[in-house]
């Protein structure tokens, strides 16, 4: 696997997903693979990477090493295309609605200002200026604070533990496949814990 496929799978492992994977059923008239949906919980160990490294001040010390910004600014380059759709649409102070989009997008993914003025096609300087406008200032801090949200929520939840679905499927005695759903519950995790409760001693 290479480096920027690692380093693009950091926040979703942090933050947990499903994904789909094969499973061959066995019948009288032979074997037959079908798709399922499984669940991976989030990654503790990489949500304290990614928390230490957003939130300092909260999670302690920023991880001395590059590789985080190195991530982030490739799954910039992935998702801003796909969130930023040609607008000319503007807000009232005169910024358009797509530099909004891609403020929020790189901001959410921990992208310096240089980077978000590169992207823009702005020097600093001129980002500087725009950061004045209350849209594009309003824009950046809702993009970070939407995925610190997330990744505090996952801290949470893998904390305290916390019930899933993921999808199953089988062959009946009579040999017929059938799907369902089952319902699993992950136990708290002791390391998120104290992680969680360093970070908010007050709860």
């Amino acid at each position: 696997m290479s480096t920027d496929a690692i380093e693009r799978s950091l926040l979703r492992s942090a933050l947990g997903f499903d994904y789909n994977t094969d499973k061959v059923i066995r019948t009288r008239e032979g074997e037959f693979v079908r798709t399922i949906t499984k669940h991976h919980p989030p990654d503790i160990n990489a949500l304290e990477f990614a928390l230490r490294a957003r939130l300092p001040e909260r999670y302690g010390t920023r991880p001395a090493t590059e590789a985080f910004d190195r991530t982030l600014f490739l799954l910039i380059k992935r998702i801003t295309p796909a969130q930023t759709a040609a607008s000319e649409d503007t807000v009232g102070d005169g910024v358009s609605d797509e530099i909004c989009r891609v403020a929020y997008v790189m901001s959410g993914l921990s992208a310096s200002d240089s980077e978000i003025a590169a992207a823009l096609g702005v020097s600093l300087e001129e980002f500087n200026d725009l950061q004045k406008q209350p849209s594009l200032s309003e824009a950046l801090n809702s993009g970070k604070e939407l995925v610190d949200g997330a990744l505090e929520r996952a801290l949470s939840r893998r904390a305290g533990g916390y019930q899933y679905e993921e999808g199953d499927i089988f062959c009946t005695r009579e040999g017929d496949i059938t799907r369902l759903r089952v319902s699993r519950h992950l136990t708290g995790d002791l390391k998120a814990l104290e992680l969680w409760l360093r970070a908010h001693p007050g709860d």
